[in-house]
């Protein structure tokens, strides 16, 4: 009888032994999981801070943002620019005649004739929309208010 009494106290310290060590092993691990932070999960990105501005893509007409707040500063230069306005000094007319060298090369475009200029006209009227620009509206609304 003592035998089997000896044998289950060695089988019971055996076992809380392996318990504590299993249970000390597990905190450590578990310790050493947390020292080991991912980025992404546990610091919040810097973009987060900025100031969320949703972009108004309406066809209302574009209003600058006023920074002084005063409206009776005017343009410095406001009755010359009305005088050229009101009467501007140059007609523009086409030349008949008049011998220019078409093989130029440059990137501009000559135009030499009224029709030339109506179909450059047409092609520089066209509606350009931009396209893969999903958040390029919102930063420019952001940095440069508008």
């Amino acid at each position: 009888m003592e035998h089997s009494k000896k044998k289950l106290i060695i089988l019971l310290s055996i076992a809380s032994v392996a318990a504590l060590s299993i249970i000390f092993r597990r905190r450590r691990q578990k310790k050493n999981r947390r020292a080991a932070r991912c980025y992404l999960h546990t610091d919040p990105k810097p973009q987060y801070t900025f100031k969320r501005v949703l972009a108004d893509n309406s066809y209302s007409p574009f209003n600058h943002l006023n920074l002084d707040g005063l409206e009776e500063k005017s343009q410095p230069y406001e009755a010359d620019i009305m005088a050229l306005v009101d009467n501007p000094p140059v007609e523009f007319k086409f030349l008949e005649g008049v011998d220019v060298d078409l093989e130029m090369s440059d990137s501009y475009v000559w135009v030499d004739t009224e029709l030339q200029l109506t179909q450059l006209a047409d092609a520089l009227s066209k509606e350009k929309v931009f396209h893969g620009a999903d958040d390029d509206v919102v930063w420019l609304q952001r940095d440069f208010h508008l």
